[in-house]
């Protein structure tokens, strides 16, 4: 689905009417297939679950909070997968159906975490799981991340140090984007605000990007992390949270 558009779809035999987020885990599997409009990741999964199921296999959901600044302050950011249990040798396949690769096989059911990011909070059957629309998943979410011990927050965030390139300054030392200083102060205000201390930190180069809003984060073995900002960027919360997930990608998984 996109976002902003609006949709007329079944919801449990009922037409509803809505934007993307009104239809956040509350459709069945049947009629997320016949629509083939999803609403993000829990739709693929309950689709995905269904399917598998057709052929015989054992599955759970498992629906998980992001471990990250971004997440510890919006209360609203997750994914979720689906683990299939391989009868040939009776070990579980974590599957990512939304980006369409596994995650790990063999997988430990009692695994409390999958993909170095993302902290468990429900692992079952579909009927069981106790999400059924946007703001009990919004609960969900602020639950789970209320489990996370001090220490794996403190191991698995990232203290994101911004330096300003001399290209984002005019001639009397201004910066060019107005507002590049909130990405170093969201950052630090909000580890200080939730008592962190992260035992990893990485460098992020800001220099100047287009004459728009658009950024863009890039790596390279020669200079690290650099982030384009363009000039017209309001520097959200949401580019923090961008620029925080993509270096966590590339982060060795810890447990």
């Amino acid at each position: 689905m996109d976002a902003g558009k609006q949709y007329t779809l079944p919801v449990n035999g009922t037409l509803v009417n809505g934007q993307k987020d009104d239809f956040l885990r509350r459709r069945t599997a049947a009629e997320i297939l016949a629509s083939a409009l999803s609403s993000g990741c829990g739709d693929y999964a309950v689709a995905f679950i269904s399917l598998v199921e057709r052929c015989g296999l054992q599955t759970l959901l498992v629906d998980a909070a992001e471990i990250s600044v971004q997440s510890l302050q919006s209360r609203f950011a997750g994914h979720a997968v689906v683990a299939v249990r391989d009868e040939s040798n009776r070990q579980w396949i974590l599957a990512d159906p939304t980006n369409k690769r596994i995650l790990a096989a063999p997988w430990a059911a009692g695994e409390k975490m999958f993909g170095g990011v993302y902290w468990i909070g429900f692992k079952g059957p579909v009927a069981e799981y106790p999400v059924h629309d946007a703001s009990s998943l919004r609960e969900f979410y602020d639950r789970t991340l209320k489990t996370i011990p001090l220490d794996i927050l403190n191991r698995q965030i990232i203290r994101l140090r911004f330096t300003i390139d001399a290209s984002l300054m005019s001639t009397d030392g201004r910066f060019l984007n107005p507002n590049v200083s909130k990405l170093i102060e969201n950052s630090e205000r909000l580890l200080t605000e939730y008592g962190l201390q992260p035992q990893n930190e990485v460098i992020v180069r800001v220099v100047k990007g287009g004459d728009d809003a658009r950024s863009d984060l890039r790596y390279s073995n020669e200079n690290g992390w650099t982030l384009q900002l363009g000039l017209r960027s309001i520097c959200s919360p949401g580019l923090l949270g961008y620029v925080e997930r993509h270096i966590a990608g590339r982060m060795p998984t810890t447990k």
